[in-house]
């Protein structure tokens, strides 16, 4: 895929409001079970604390691409 394809792309998925409507409701289900998770259940805590995570990373993630800033700049993990 060209950059310039990507970065179109991802302009059309941040500004899709079904796509940010369903990034909202992954992130408030797993925010919820994270919070009403006893403390005595750390992996499910820890799995649900890293959902959220990475939701909000895909959301930065895109907007940065959707923002026109070259990938090179931004490859390294």
């Amino acid at each position: 895929m060209l950059e310039t394809d990507l970065i179109r792309q991802a302009k059309e998925f941040a500004q899709s409001g079904a796509m940010q409507l369903l990034l909202d409701r992954v992130e408030k289900k797993f925010t919820e079970a994270w919070k009403s998770t006893p403390a005595a259940a750390a992996a499910e805590r820890e799995t649900c604390f890293h959902m959220v995570m990475a939701v909000q990373a895909l959301r930065a993630e895109v907007e940065l691409v959707a923002n026109c800033i070259t990938l090179a700049e931004h490859s390294s993990p």
